[in-house]
């Protein structure tokens, strides 16, 4: 589990930061990222739950989501 919630982040989200083999949750909810979701978080082959709402995305929602 990463949990970034409500930590003032700001900007594009950066997957080759988190994109850990083994994540299963990642929790970005309450920042202000901005953007489209990157294609590269389907790189998180583990992943289970991506919870992002209260940012700025755009864009459509990846097919792998």
């Amino acid at each position: 589990i990463l949990d970034l919630s409500s930590d003032s982040f700001h900007g594009h989200l950066l997957v080759d930061f988190i994109c850990l083999p083994l994540l299963e949750n990642l929790y970005i909810r309450k920042n202000n990222f901005e953007g489209l979701i990157p294609q590269t978080l389907s790189h998180c082959r583990s992943l289970q739950i991506l919870s992002a709402g209260d940012n700025q995305f755009y864009g459509s929602i990846p097919q792998f989501l």
